[in-house]
């Protein structure tokens, strides 16, 4: 399995005390630091994600472009579940996938494993 199928790059914006950021997850990613720097929301945001991904693989038989919408649909709806906060409360947060991946190949490629993983 190459670098490229298990490193996913992540941007963060407006997320609990995260004004701003960007990681790579890998198979092996730690998250640390002082308190209320915003480890927590973004390790939920990442459970999240991954929580989703095989709910969006129907989005396979739609454009580039439907296919973000539609991610941005699922993020929009099931994020402040992972926070256990009303949909407002979260503002303007975005969790987004870096985008010089391909959302298709993607799902493609890890909506499978994921789904088998996941409680």
């Amino acid at each position: 399995m190459g670098n490229e199928s298990t490193s996913l790059t992540f941007d963060i914006n407006d997320l609990g005390s995260v004004l701003y950021g960007q990681f790579t997850h890998k198979p092996l990613t730690i998250f640390y630091g002082e308190n209320n720097t915003g480890k927590t929301w973004t390790i939920y945001s990442l459970y999240t994600f991954y929580k989703l991904l095989p709910a969006v693989a129907d989005a396979l038989e739609e454009s580039p472009e439907d296919r973000a919408e539609s991610w941005r649909s699922f993020v929009d709806a099931y994020l402040p579940y992972a926070f256990n906060v009303s949909p407002t409360s979260l503002g303007t947060a975005t969790f987004t996938l870096s985008p010089e991946h391909d959302f298709a190949q993607l799902l493609i490629r890890e909506g499978s494993t994921k789904r088998s993983q996941l409680p």
